[in-house]
This record gives structure tokens, C-alpha cells and sequence, in this order.
């Protein structure tokens, strides 16, 4: 598939060689205008990076390659600052290359300059130095493809090695970034083991005393993993809400969904659960736009009579008030 950009100068190149400046800046202007990317900063607290970095399970979404704990990094420049050295500015020449390498950071998959949400289902897991090199480019301008996230069970990034040798000498909380990497990711494992204990216990009933469906609507395909999930653990049935309009990718949906929360318009739903009203139990997920959910998910609200069933909801997003998105 030809570039149309590279069509664009090409084309303005030839009348630049006949001399014909006028036509040349109106190709350009026209095919391939200059869109000014403001770099935009933002700051995470160490918890919400913790949290992060747990839900990716410490693996890097842009290269696949495990990475470490930040803590157990500084741990070890504290340990040994000769051998593993440490630079407040990362200067190479002065830092180890496992920072560069391996200390996780958050990054925008779809850059905040070019549209994309600064919220989680906006955020993936990478390292220092592939955040660096992917900037304010789209993976698909650098030809790169999302990994699938980590199992925290199957690699913690040496979190729970951090932790214990942290407990067993009590000096290392000395050092402000290893005290708050500890704090955060003590915070981390204590959600994921209360999570990990609910699931092994408390979902084991739920299989066994109501009827269950997991309804979700999935435009990536990661509200559909969690869906997929969240059925083999609680039982019951499964079912895709779609509907019967094509969202298309990242920018085509959020313009389409956009539009359809600003116009308050009911899409069409073409799936139908078969005897809805036998259930005793719906867990409905969806991703989150615009702060709400898609009107897609009103439509299906809409469609059947919840009275008398218990409702859960899961999204694909970091909400202020997930009861909010069910009032909607």
C-alpha cells in the first residue's frame, strides 16, 4: 500500500522542480498539513504506578521482556553503589543500564498530543527506555504491536523479594524512593491477595447458589479477556453485546461514541439474550468513554427488566464512582 504522504512531496518535489512554488505549498497544506504535537507532561503517583505495573504483571506491553520492581532497583544502588550505580538524572555514564532497561514507567498507548485519554485503559506498562524512544508516536508509526499484560502470579518484578528484604533491614526505609516504592507496593499485594482470597472462596459459592451472565461489550478485545475471565471463575454463561454499528479502531470510536453521548442517541443492539429473566446474577462490563459508559450499554439496559437481580459491573478504566456508570 503506497504512502500517501511520501505521494504528497513527491508530488510537490516535481513542482518545486518546475518551479512552481505555489502548487507545491498547496499539495503540501492540502495532502500533508504540518500538525504542531505539544509534548504534554504528566505525573504519577508512586501508587498509581504501582497499581499499574501489578495489572500489566511487571511485563512490558511494547517489548514483552519482564521488568523490575523500581524499589529492588534502588535497593540494589544502595547495596552496591560501585557495582550498580545510581544517577538522579540517569546520566549513562554514570547509571546502570538496568534503569534504562528495566525499571518500569506508564505510558500513553495512543499519545495525550494526538487525542488519546490519560486513564488507564489509555496506559500501559513499558520501560525507560522504549518510553523514550516511542514519544508522541503511534505504535503504528513505529510498526510496534501491544503484548499481552503478565501474570503477577507467574513474575512479580521481585516485588515480594523487595518487600522481604525491606522488612529485614529496617535502614534501607532510610532512602525516600525505596520507602515509597515499599508503601506502595505493600498496598499493591495486599489488594491483589484480598482480590486472589475473595476469588477463591466467596466465588466458589457464587457457582454453586445462582444463576450467572456475563454480558460485556468489547471494542480492543480487553474488555473481552476480562469477560472471559471473570466466566471461568464465577460460572454461568457468556455473552458479547454488539451492535450494529462498525467502531473501528481507537479515533473512529471515540468519535462515534462521542456523538452518540453528546446526541443522547439509542444504538441498535443485534445480539439477544435467549431467556434473560432465568438468571439470577449479570456481570456487565464494558470499556469506559467520555467518563461514561457507551450508549451501546443503555440500549441493552434498556432492552430487559433487571428487577430482582443482583448486577455487578466491570470496566475497562479507573472510574471516581463506578456506581455512578450503573445510575446512568
Amino acid at each position: 500500500m503506497p504512502d500517501t504522504r511520501v505521494a504528497a512531496l513527491e508530488k510537490a518535489a516535481k513542482f518545486l522542480k518546475n518551479n512552481d512554488d505555489y502548487e507545491a505549498q498547496k499539495v503540501i497544506l492540502e495532502e500533508y498539513p504540518f500538525v504542531p504535537i505539544v509534548r504534554q507532561e504528566r505525573r504519577y503517583t508512586v501508587q498509581e504506578m504501582a497499581e499499574q505495573f501489578f495489572r500489566d504483571g511487571f511485563i512490558d506491553r511494547y517489548s514483552g521482556e519482564r521488568l523490575i520492581n523500581p524499589g529492588m532497583l534502588r535497593v540494589l544502588s544502595c547495596r552496591f553503589p560501585d557495582a550498580f550505580p545510581y544517577h538522579p538524572h540517569w546520566k549513562t555514564d554514570e547509571c546502570h543500564m538496568a534503569y534504562w532497561d528495566y525499571q518500569p514507567t506508564i505510558d500513553h498507548i495512543v499519545p495525550v498530543a494526538l487525542g488519546g485519554a490519560d486513564s488507564p485503559e489509555n496506559w500501559a506498562t513499558t520501560s525507560m527506555r522504549n518510553n523514550s524512544a516511542k514519544g508522541n508516536f503511534t505504535l503504528e508509526q513505529l510498526h510496534w504491536t501491544l503484548k499481552d499484560r503478565g501474570s503477577i502470579r507467574e513474575w512479580d518484578g521481585l516485588s515480594g523479594d523487595f518487600i522481604s528484604i525491606v522488612e529485614s533491614d529496617a535502614s534501607l526505609l532510610e532512602v525516600k524512593k525505596i520507602r515509597e516504592w515499599y508503601r506502595a507496593t505493600k498496598t499493591a499485594y495486599d489488594n491483589l491477595q484480598s482480590v486472589c482470597k475473595y476469588l477463591e472462596t466467596d466465588l466458589k459459592k457464587w457457582r454453586m447458589t445462582m444463576k450467572t451472565l456475563t454480558a460485556y461489550f468489547s471494542l480492543s478485545g480487553v474488555t473481552k479477556k476480562a469477560a472471559e475471565r471473570i466466566q471461568s471463575l464465577a460460572g454461568g454463561d457468556l455473552f458479547e453485546i454488539k451492535g450494529e454499528k462498525n467502531y473501528g479502531g481507537y479515533f473512529k470510536a471515540i468519535a462515534i461514541g462521542g456523538k452518540e453521548l453528546a446526541t443522547k442517541e439509542m444504538p441498535v443492539v443485534t445480539t439477544r439474550v435467549e431467556d434473560f429473566g432465568s438468571y439470577d446474577r449479570i456481570l456487565l462490563g464494558f470499556p469506559v468513554w467520555y467518563g461514561s459508559c457507551p450508549r451501546l450499554i443503555r440500549t441493552f439496559v434498556a432492552e430487559y427488566d433487571f428487577t430482582g437481580k443482583d448486577v455487578y459491573v466491570f470496566v475497562q478504566a479507573a472510574h471516581p464512582d463506578r456506581r455512578s456508570l450503573w445510575r446512568q
